[in-house]
């Protein structure tokens, strides 16, 4: 999920307030992890939660995410219970992304089908990983569950160079991507 290391330096350092939840859910939606409108419906939610918090209860994602029930029975007691319900699953939605990045910044990927978070070992085969390509565009793909070798890494590297928009019918050896397999590997 990272769309520049700064960004990301800065949250993981940062207190994991409310504001930080946003930043981060704005930061998803910059890498292709979600649309503008669900990382506005997610901010949202977590902003309208944060209000909710007493004097004597912590600005923390972790805290919030424990007590989403009594956040939500509170919004409840003001608004129309649907609404509290909906808040609650919003707020939850990005609140557990970023208690489960938080936790491993480096392993983190978000099934963008199912919603699904890994926060494991990068080679999980769970669910999708993902590679942001920048604004609204992401690269998806999925580990086998035993593993991947750089031998495996070069073959679809070689297969992914086929798919590029600007590919050209000029046949390309893998020696020629600097991947290194020998002729008789091919």
């Amino acid at each position: 999920m990272d769309s520049s290391p700064g960004t990301t330096t800065a949250l993981v350092q940062a207190e994991p307030t409310s504001e930080t939840v946003a930043l981060f859910i704005k930061q998803l939606q910059l890498a292709g992890g979600l649309s503008s409108e669900q990382a506005r419906l997610w901010r949202t939610a977590v902003r309208r939660f944060a209000k909710e918090l007493r004097d004597d209860e912590p600005d923390r994602a972790d805290w919030m995410l424990k007590n989403l029930d009594k956040l939500a029975a509170r919004i409840a007691s003001n608004d129309k219970l649907s609404t509290a319900r909906t808040y609650r699953s919003r707020a939850e939605a990005g609140l557990k992304r970023f208690v489960a990045w938080r936790k491993n910044p480096v392993a983190f990927s978000v099934d963008l089908k199912n919603g699904d978070v890994n926060a494991g070992h990068a080679s999980a085969s769970k669910g999708l990983s993902v590679c942001p390509l920048g604004p609204n565009r992401v690269f998806e793909y999925r580990i086998p569950a035993d593993g991947i070798t750089r031998r495996d890494i070069e073959r679809i590297a070689t297969h992914l160079w086929t798919l590029a928009n600007d590919y050209s019918d000029t046949p390309i050896r893998p020696a020629q991507l600097g991947l290194g397999l020998d002729e008789g590997d091919q």
